[in-house]
């Protein structure tokens, strides 16, 4: 609006020569905005006709401004609107805006993806839709309450999603009035609490479950690998949703060797027959801790399973399965596995990923020290399997000579091992790896056919642990024998049952029996009483200086006469000076063995005595 002085300024400011003018006021909206001024050269130029144009003028002036104005108006509120409207779409509350009766005009995406419902499902029904139906009367009865004294509502709404998952929602719900007061609309901000209650629900299920595990490890009691790994397992189960569990040790070639189970038959076998496994593909063997999927359709998840576990598992109603790996000394040495039963399982075990590497660090804590010395052992069981398949030995022999006449009457087979391993320790560790009898088989079958060569009167003496002899191989291998057998049971290991080993060696027959080391370890004399072996060898440790030792000659004097009276020859073994087997001549012992009469070669022959 223009003032006093704004028109005493304009009405100096007239151009030169112009002799009269006149002013109208421009008006918008009941207020003066501005003024028209019209100058001209004459005197009284303006007459009533000019001023009335000039004031409609100025009136058309007005309404050009005025919609102008009001158009910029409406451009800002437009642009704030469309602010509004994308905020709240991009929400990640739910906004649901109803008209009074009430009828929903309005829902944000977030509101249709918490809902399951589309917008055109939603726009004019009742908000009752949402309804679980775990509400009261009394409770809608307050909410109303409130909105109808013009009160905003806060609460926790209980709602069924459409697939009929149940939900909470945190809400408040507040009437919207207009100038006069009266409701337009109500507006509805909900928070869906699913998460939160489920992250919620996790970290107390987590927490549970791991005082759970550590009281559960506790009640572990260290033992054999096996037994310790099952009884583990069996705790395992003994947690809410967990139906199976396995735990495996890498073996040296990179495998999974399962080592303890409590799950499915089939699972167990697989644990009995050492079945080997590979790692998941794409399993980061130190840092992954994953859940698979178990289903027929796709097998290849969880191909590390091999066909036989999964069908297993699927037979049994497993819908998943987890993993993480048993880390020891940042060094990952197997896996611990678990199935589960549980509907939507992939999704239940994802939840548990954390309480499953818990149980791979406390597997790692049990079994961490087994699991080298289960590498260990298996790195050396390879060993050993690789010596017998390549046969990385072979067969020598040393003689058995008649102390009297000097002809040689048997020979021994020994076996060496390639890279000048000992002998002993190398059927030792066999034994402890449960490949002894393979091993011992194995070398006497290559010593039956390297002996082809001996003279076809002398007899050929074996070496069998008396375990070997108790499994019946050692009568299988010498069964199609083409020259004498006598079979020397070593002493590895002690005899348990001597009614079962001398029905034992029944089934060895032809071949005669000789105890073997008479005089040390567990060859006793109740050993050679029970057995009435058909020779007895005298240990080398008894002969060695028998020449000048009165006791040593006393003691086998006494065997000797033993021998006489039980019709039992004798050996000798480890006579390696003239002088001892004078001495033994004289007291009697009929053969001897020992680098006096021959070392042991690879081939009978010059160095040998006949």
């Amino acid at each position: 609006m223009l003032t006093a002085g704004d028109l005493a300024g304009v009405a100096a400011a007239a151009p030169d020569g112009l002799r009269s003018s006149t002013s109208v006021p421009v008006t918008v909206d009941g207020a003066i905005d501005g003024a028209l001024w019209v100058y001209a050269e004459q005197t009284d130029a303006f007459d009533r006709q000019a001023i009335a144009e000039l004031e409609e003028l100025a009136t058309q002036l007005a309404l050009g401004l005025q919609r102008l104005r009001r158009a910029g108006q409406l451009l800002q509120a437009v642009a704030r609107q469309s602010l509004l409207t994308t905020a709240i779409d991009q929400a990640a509350e739910t906004f649901v805006v109803t008209d009074p009766t009430p009828a929903i005009i309005y829902a944000n995406p977030a509101a249709i993806a918490a809902s399951g419902y589309s917008l055109d499902e939603l726009v004019g029904q009742n908000p009752s839709l949402f309804s679980s139906g775990q509400h009261d009367h009394a409770f809608y009865v307050g909410l109303w309450a409130d909105l109808l004294n013009g009160r905003p509502w806060h609460g926790v709404l209980i709602n069924r999603r459409k697939n009929g998952e149940v939900y909470e929602e945190d809400a408040t719900i507040a009437p919207v009035h207009d100038a006069a007061g009266t409701t337009m609309a109500y507006v509805a901000v909900k928070h869906d609490l699913s998460i939160t209650r489920g992250l919620e629900a996790d970290l107390i299920r987590e927490r549970s479950d791991r005082a759970a595990v550590r009281q559960m490890v506790s009640g572990v009691q260290p033992g054999e690998l096996k037994a310790t790994a099952d009884s583990f397992c069996e705790a395992v189960v003994g947690l809410d949703g967990f139906d199976s569990a396995i735990v495996l040790l890498t073996d040296p070639s990179g495998y999974l060797i399962p080592i303890g189970c409590r799950g499915p038959t089939a699972l167990r076998r697989m644990v009995g027959e050492g079945t080997r496994i590979p790692y998941p593909d794409g399993f980061n063997q130190k840092t992954d801790v994953s859940a698979l999927t178990v289903d027929g359709a796709t097998p290849s998840s969880v191909r590390w399973l091999t066909l036989a576990m999964v069908e297993a598992l699927l037979i049994d109603g497993f819908t998943a399965v987890g993993c993480a790996p048993l880390v020891w000394r940042g060094e990952v040495g197997g896996l611990v596995a678990v199935a589960t039963r549980v509907p939507v399982g992939v999704e239940w075990m994802q939840t548990r990923l954390g309480i499953l590497a818990e149980f791979g660090s406390l597997a790692g804590v049990l079994f961490g020290a087994q699991a080298e010395q289960h590498e260990q052992r298996e790195a050396q069981r390879a060993e050993i399997r690789d010596v017998i398949d390549a046969q990385r030995f072979h067969p020598v022999f040393q003689p058995v000579v008649d102390l009297a006449t000097g002809r040689v009457r048997g020979y021994e087979a020994l076996t060496r091992f390639d890279g000048n391993s000992a002998p002993d320790q190398c059927f030792a560790n066999a034994h402890l790896l449960a490949l002894g009898d393979e091993l011992e088989t194995a070398c006497v079958a290559a010593a039956l056919v390297a002996a082809r060569g001996l003279p076809a009167d002398v007899w050929l003496s074996v070496n069998f642990s008396p375990e070997v002899v108790l499994s019946g191989h050692a009568a299988r291998t010498v069964a199609d024998a083409s020259r004498p057998i006598v079979i020397e049971l070593t002493e590895h290991l002690p005899i348990g049952d001597y009614p079962l080993m001398r029905e034992a060696i029944q089934g060895c027959t032809p071949a005669r029996i000789s105890v073997d080391d008479a005089g040390a370890g567990f060859a006793s004399l109740r050993h050679i009483l029970e057995l009435q072996p058909d020779m007895v060898k005298l240990d080398a440790g008894l002969i060695r200086g028998i020449d000048a030792d009165p006791v040593r000659q006393a003691l086998t004097s006494g065997m000797c006469h033993f021998a006489r009276t039980t019709g039992t020859i004798l050996i000798a073994e480890g006579v390696e000076a003239e002088a001892e087997a004078e001495t033994l001549r004289g007291l009697g012992v009929e053969l001897a063995q020992g680098y006096l009469f021959g070392r042991p070669v690879e081939a009978p022959g010059g160095a040998v005595m006949t």
